[in-house]
């Protein structure tokens, strides 16, 4: 069953690609190079995808984001310099159909529930599998996203 939402995931996404252009591209954001490193080697591996730009802070991902305008955009909740909430807020509201999913390292991360609210379409585990990873990215990308109210429970939020 997971095989086939996946596979009709990718089905969908290669349909939009058609439509579209060649390959998604997205903007990583995170302040830790080892994160951006793997994420790049994931989706690399990835014929519909791949990696326009990165960026290590808040202020670095405004002016990717300008520069590239990516189509899907995964950012780290929890970085050292701009957080991650502040810079959604930030690219959200000069890019308002700005499609990001969140990357956090904690479970029950209440700050999700705050990112949904500022426009991000998924949030993800950092503890993910790269098919979830590739999975989620493609469901963002057509328009799916995790329930608000699931990331609620997650986080005790109900």
């Amino acid at each position: 069953m997971k095989q086939r939402l996946i596979s009709s995931c990718a089905d969908l996404a290669g349909e939009l690609l058609n439509e579209k252009k060649e390959r998604f591209g997205i903007l990583v954001i995170d302040d830790h190079p080892i994160m951006r490193d793997g994420l790049r080697a994931v989706i690399g591996q990835e014929s519909d995808m791949h990696i326009v730009g990165e960026a290590a802070n808040g202020r670095e991902a405004i002016a990717q984001f300008r520069k590239l305008r990516p189509d899907l955009t995964l950012i780290d909740l929890q970085m050292s310099e701009d957080g991650g909430l502040r810079t959604i807020s930030a690219i959200r509201r000069e890019f308002r159909g700005a499609n990001i999913i969140v990357l956090t390292t904690y479970p029950g991360d209440a700050r999700v529930v705050n990112a949904f609210a500022l426009g991000a379409a998924s949030y993800l585990l950092k503890t993910a599998r790269s098919d979830e990873i590739i999975d989620a990215i493609r469901r963002a990308i057509i328009g799916r996203q995790i329930a608000v109210s699931q990331a609620a429970q997650d986080t005790g939020h109900e």
